[in-house]
C-alpha cells in the first residue's frame, strides 16, 4: 500500500474522496417565498367581505320573516295568518294583555287591528292604563290619566264575535281591495249594570257608506251605519223578500199573514194591518230580533199604537 506526497496511504484518499459533496443538476438549491404586505391586505379584505355578505344576508332574511317587521311594512293585514281579527291569534293577545291587569281593574274599551291589541282599563280610583300587546304578544303598559268611565270584568269580556263579524262584513262587501282595520268594543249601561253590547268595525277601502259596520255581541248580525236611520223608519227600508211569522208574545199574539196584510190579536181583539202599517210591523220584528230584542212582537205593537 502507498502514500502520496502528503503521507496519506491510498485507502485513506480513496475515502475522503467519497466524503466530497457532489455538485452538479442533481443537488436541490433552497428556495424561499416571499409574501407581499399588499397581499395579506387583499386577503383580510376577502374574508371580510365575505362574512360581511353573509351576515347581512342573514339579516335580511331574518327581517324579512321577523312578524314585528312585517307589521312595520303593512304586510299583515286582516286576511293574513297572522291577523289579530281570527280567533287564535286573538285569544293569544287577550291572555298576554290579561297578565298584566292588576286586581280590581275593570275594562273601559278594548280595540283590535291585525297588528295589535289595546286594552283600557282602570282601577277603583279611576286611574286609566293601556296594555298594547303586539303581533308576537309583547305587551307594553303605558299610563292614560284619570277617567270615570264606565267599566266591565275583563272575564266577560267575550271575543268570539270578533272573527265571526269580520268574516260578515267582508261578506257583505265584494270589493276584493275592502279591508277590515279595526275592530272596538261596545259596552252600555241598564239600570246600573255594564254589559258588552256590540262590536264597531272600521273598513278601509270602500265607498263612505260601506266605512262603518255595527255588529251584534256574537258577531252573527252585521248593519252599516247608514241603516240605523232605517230601524227607526221602517219605511225607508224595502219590504223583506220573505213574510216573517211572528212569535207568540204574552202581550200579543199574532195571527194570520199575506203578502199584503198582518192579523194579529192584541188585548183580546183581532186586528188586520195591511199596506205599510203591515209591512212597518213586519220590519219591525225582523230587526227587533236581529238585535235580541226581548218581546219584539210586543214591543213592535206598543210602538204601532196597537
Amino acid at each position: 500500500m502507498g502514500t502520496d506526497a502528503f503521507g496519506r496511504s491510498t485507502d485513506e484518499r480513496d475515502a475522503g474522496a467519497g466524503a466530497r459533496p457532489v455538485d452538479g443538476p442533481s443537488a436541490a438549491p433552497d428556495r424561499t417565498v416571499t409574501v407581499g404586505p399588499w397581499l395579506i391586505v387583499l386577503l383580510l379584505g376577502a374574508i371580510s367581505l365575505g362574512g360581511s355578505a353573509l351576515f347581512l344576508v342573514r339579516a335580511e332574511r331574518e327581517n324579512r320573516d321577523d312578524p314585528v317587521q312585517q307589521a312595520q311594512r303593512g304586510e299583515i293585514t286582516d286576511r293574513s295568518a297572522r291577523s289579530l281579527l281570527r280567533a287564535a291569534p286573538l285569544r293569544a293577545a287577550y291572555a298576554a294583555a290579561l297578565r298584566r291587569v292588576r286586581a280590581g281593574e275593570l275594562v273601559t274599551g278594548l280595540t283590535v287591528t291585525p297588528v295589535g291589541l289595546t286594552l283600557q282599563v282602570r282601577d277603583g280610583r279611576a286611574f286609566l292604563r293601556r296594555l298594547e300587546v303586539d303581533v308576537v304578544g309583547g305587551v307594553e303598559a303605558r299610563d292614560a290619566g284619570r277617567s270615570e268611565a264606565d267599566g266591565l270584568l275583563p272575564s266577560r269580556v267575550d271575543l268570539r264575535g270578533v272573527p265571526a263579524a269580520v268574516a260578515r262584513v267582508r261578506a257583505r262587501i265584494p270589493e276584493a281591495a275592502a279591508r277590515v282595520t279595526g275592530v272596538d268594543l261596545g259596552l252600555t249601561v241598564t239600570d246600573g249594570r255594564v254589559a258588552q253590547s256590540e262590536w264597531r268595525l272600521a273598513v278601509a277601502d270602500v265607498r263612505p257608506r260601506d266605512e262603518t259596520w255595527f255588529a251584534r255581541r256574537d258577531g252573527r248580525v252585521v248593519r252599516r251605519s247608514d241603516e240605523d236611520a232605517a230601524l227607526t223608519r221602517p219605511e225607508l227600508r224595502p219590504p223583506p223578500a220573505a213574510t216573517p211569522r211572528p212569535a207568540t208574545a204574552p202581550a200579543a199574539r199574532p195571527g194570520r199573514s199575506s203578502a199584503g196584510s198582518v192579523t194579529v190579536f192584541t188585548n183580546g181583539r183581532r186586528v188586520r194591518l195591511t199596506g205599510a202599517r203591515a209591512r212597518r210591523l213586519q220590519v219591525c220584528i225582523e230587526e227587533a230580533r236581529a238585535r235580541g230584542t226581548g218581546d219584539a212582537v210586543g214591543r213592535c205593537l206598543e210602538a204601532a199604537g196597537l
